[in-house]
């Protein structure tokens, strides 16, 4: 499986965060560390024959080396980075890089809302958010988390981002910089992870502590970008789909796994990803078991959107072709009439 080549287009400022995320990584200022499997616990230092070579840089064309499980079929980053490089790389490089902005705007903020109100729908199934405390980790501007709580329950913002944090806090939102590290135990009834758990490479100890801060039976909701969705969101391309900061990739079922590895137990989710779960008191409870048959699956998944691409490339270089010479014909044989002597008015005159 090879990574396609993508040529994309940056603004300034994306070139910019780019080239200094580089500097650091190529002037060793970032140092990677092994990462391994965080189902199967194997890496290729342990089992050299553990891994399969997805990808070697991500859509930014930064170094990134994408690797799938020869057991599970999971998809993650090896080696990343440590953890004091990635909280300095959201803290100065992140919203720079993906956003290609310095700042939150208006409209950032008002799409997060809908989206906000959208999710408060979908949890409002499981539980009644009024009266509830409702956090947020990787709130940014905070608009998704405004839109879940409405007003009649409580929120915080959690991120490493000061400039977004301080938009946030200009719409009267707590936050505080950092994690859910500093929130007491048992304090939470609902716990919000929108397109945050894939930049983690031990997600492992951050679902221990979702299951500390959480209530009993409480809920946390998990967004992430669905392995078996790139076809709807990506256009099918495996090369926009990959960013260095997404660390796991996750199929619904891998999640699951995850999760209930941590004493949680699914109560929503589609392969998109979006799903729910409860907090168990008991971690001993619950166990999910992976089809057997998913990393044959994901390798078929991607084996046919490398064929409806080329198929699809095919069809719109034809389609352009022929559409391009549909447009010129009428043109080119005006051209051509006009060239043509008239040899019957010709004649005539000559007779006459």
């Amino acid at each position: 499986m090879v990574q396609d080549l993508w040529q994309n287009e940056f603004s300034r400022i994306q070139e910019q965060a780019r080239d200094l995320l580089l500097q650091k990584i190529n002037t060793g200022l970032y140092k990677q560390i092994e990462n391994s499997c965080v189902i199967c616990k194997i890496s290729k230092s342990t089992i050299p024959q553990s891994e399969k070579v997805i990808a070697k840089v991500d859509r930014y064309g930064i170094p990134n080396r994408t690797v799938m499980c020869g057991v599970c079929g999971m998809l993650r980053t090896d080696p990343v980075f440590r953890e004091s490089d990635y909280a300095d790389f959201y803290q100065s490089h992140y919203r720079e890089l993906y956003s290609g902005a310095f700042e939150a705007s208006e409209d950032f903020f008002d799409e997060q809302l809908r989206r906000g109100a959208k999710i408060r729908k979908l949890l409002n199934n499981y539980v009644s958010i009024e009266g509830k405390i409702v956090v947020e980790v990787g709130t940014g501007a905070g608009g998704l988390l405004r839109g879940v709580i409405g007003d009649d329950a409580f929120g915080i913002g959690c991120d490493y981002g000061f400039d977004y944090l301080k938009f946030a806090q200009a719409k009267a939102l707590s936050v505080l910089q950092g994690s859910i590290n500093s929130l007491a135990s048992n304090s939470t009834d609902i716990l919000i992870y929108s397109h945050v758990l894939e930049h983690i490479a031990n997600p492992a100890i951050e679902i221990s502590e979702m299951h500390r801060v959480l209530k009993n039976n409480g809920l946390v909701l998990v967004i992430v970008p669905g392995l078996f969705s790139i076809h709807r969101h990506y256009g099918g391309r495996l090369s926009q789909y990959l960013q260095s900061a997404h660390l796991q990739h996750y199929t619904r079922e891998h999640l699951r796994k995850v999760m209930c590895n941590g004493g949680f137990v699914e109560r929503y989710g589609t392969q998109a990803v979006t799903a729910i779960f409860t907090k168990k008191s008991d971690l001993i409870t619950q166990y999910y078991f992976l089809p057997t048959n998913l990393r044959n699956k994901i390798k078929i998944y991607f084996a046919v959107m490398n064929v409806a691409k080329f198929a699809l490339s095919a069809m719109l270089y034809f389609y352009l072709k022929f559409r391009f010479l549909s447009l010129i014909r009428p043109y080119l044989s005006r051209k051509s009439t006009a060239r043509k002597p008239n040899t019957e008015r010709y004649k005539l005159v000559r007779r006459s």
